[in-house]
């Protein structure tokens, strides 16, 4: 039994042996000594108040910085504004500025939220009162310094210091007292924004169901101008559209395709404002500006000249170009995708190309001459019912005198006024080769010719003037055919 006894003592012992052991090893392999750390500051629920002012009472902020120095004063200035009913009324107010900026349109209530966001100082946390450590903080020579004075000759000085690292927060101190805060960039805007922020980044916009001009100058050349159509505008194609070319012809555009260069560019946003005034507008390739574009609707109305592109940052994917607005002297920087759209106005695919649509309803005959040959295509206008005794308006035709079937005879109208531009023409034009005469029911008359050009191509010349453009020789060869045959025999079917 006592043998028995002491196996079970030893075998205890060996146990608790073994686990002193396994505790000294965990504390040889895994424990580490305590390193001294700064205690860090903890921020509180609670702002801590620096300092507090009356913004309205404030006279100006004097700031100096990376920008240098710059001077916020505020004047008093009429004001238009809404009182209760809704209705605008006049009355005095205070404007904010920065001195050597009153040109620069800065947005002044931008500046009065930076005031009165400055004016109420509020700490994130209490870092330290150790002014030993200033320089730790970056305050020993401050990035920045900003006085708030007042009215009544009060002033409050906040020096800026360094960055919190890992945060958009900075140390700051209000100069006299023994007290290092942390405060938010926010807080911290008047040290730290460039006069330039300040502006409203949306530089112009219109309403495209509201149009009225759009004009666009290419490397000083101008390309185009449309501009909505009018009541009196005397354009074959006016029913085809909304809008009117002016430059460089007088022709109706195609709505489809300019609507969707109005949808491209019909506002304007700046991503950045990078110089003020500068003396030399060629650093941004806008002494002579790429594009030149200008638009406007019944209320608003924008110019913006386009120049260089801006040089890439590590990382940027977005090109962008630099831009000017008219009667604003700030270059500022927006993305390139607007110069697409400019790239692609073509005066000629905008305009409708039918040279010269006539309403069959409002014709009494058509004479076509051409080479020795004249027909006469003679319109009767008389009312019918289709099948439900709906009454609608018909044509009866005549070819040179002799009844002519009305099917054919549409087709050969539709040739008549289906030539299409086929390109610009430069110069004056060659002998005549076909003329056209519309004879109005109103007792009016149109006449259209088309001269030789090239090998290809007539030119066109309408009611006398040039009109800028040509046809292909082959569509009027394919109407005189279309026209001989109709005469050869008239009651003959359609096919």
């Amino acid at each position: 039994m006592a043998g028995k006894n002491k196996t079970i003592r030893n075998v205890v012992i060996g146990v608790v042996a073994l686990a002193v052991l396994a505790g000294v090893y965990f504390l040889v392999t895994k424990w580490e000594p305590k390193q001294e750390t700064e205690e860090q500051p903890q921020p509180t629920q609670q702002k801590i108040q620096i300092f507090q002012a009356s913004a309205a009472d404030a006279a100006q902020v004097d700031v100096s910085g990376s920008d240098g120095n710059l001077k916020y004063y505020k004047k008093k200035e009429n004001k238009t504004v809404k009182d209760a009913s809704g209705n605008d009324t006049t009355k005095e107010a205070d404007v904010w500025y920065i001195a050597g900026y009153e040109e620069a349109k800065l947005t002044a209530t931008k500046i009065e939220n930076t005031i009165y966001d400055f004016s109420d100082m509020k700490a994130e946390m209490e870092v330290t009162s150790d002014m030993s450590k200033k320089a730790d903080y970056g305050l020993e020579t401050p990035s920045a310094r900003a006085t708030l004075s007042m009215q009544d000759g009060t002033q409050y000085t906040m020096l800026l210091g360094a960055k919190v690292p890992t945060s958009d927060n900075y140390y700051a101190m209000l100069e006299g007292k023994d007290t290092i805060y942390v405060i938010t960039g926010y807080k911290a805007n008047i040290m730290l924004a460039k006069p330039l922020s300040y502006k409203n980044t949306m530089i112009g916009s219109i309403t495209v169901d509201d149009f009225q001009t759009f004009s666009l100058s290419a490397n000083g050349q101008k390309v185009i101008d449309v501009r909505k159509l009018k009541e009196d505008d005397n354009l074959l194609n006016a029913n085809m559209t909304t809008y009117v070319m002016t430059y460089p012809n007088y022709e109706a555009v195609r709505a489809e395709e300019f609507k969707e260069i109005l949808d491209s560019v019909a506002s304007v946003t700046a991503t950045e404002f990078v110089a003020f005034a500068p003396a030399d507008l060629s650093v941004y390739g806008l002494s002579q500006p790429r594009y030149v574009v200008s638009l406007a609707d019944s209320k608003n109305s924008y110019q913006i000249s386009i120049g260089a592109n801006v040089p890439k940052e590590e990382g940027e994917t977005v090109q962008r170009v630099y831009a000017i607005a008219e009667g604003d002297p700030c270059v500022f920087t927006m993305p390139a995708t607007m110069l697409d759209s400019l790239k692609s106005v073509d005066p000629f695919s905008l305009m409708e190309k039918f040279m010269h649509l006539v309403n069959v309803s409002d014709v009494q005959s058509v004479v076509v001459e051409s080479e020795g040959k004249t027909y006469t295509l003679d319109v009767e206008h008389f009312m019918d019912k289709n099948d439900v005794g709906e009454e609608f308006e018909e044509q009866r035709y005549k070819i040179n005198g002799k009844d002519a079937n009305q099917k054919r005879s549409k087709a050969v109208y539709q040739s008549i006024i289906g030539q299409r531009a086929s390109g610009n023409a430069n110069g004056a034009p060659g002998a005549v080769r076909c003329t056209i005469t519309f004879r109005m029911t109103d007792g009016t008359q149109s006449v259209m010719q088309y001269a030789d050009y090239d090998e290809r191509n007539d030119t066109v010349i309408k009611d006398g003037t040039p009109s800028g453009f040509t046809v292909l020789k082959q569509g009027i060869t394919d109407m005189m055919k279309q026209l001989e045959e109709l005469d050869a025999d008239p009651a003959k079917a359609a096919s």
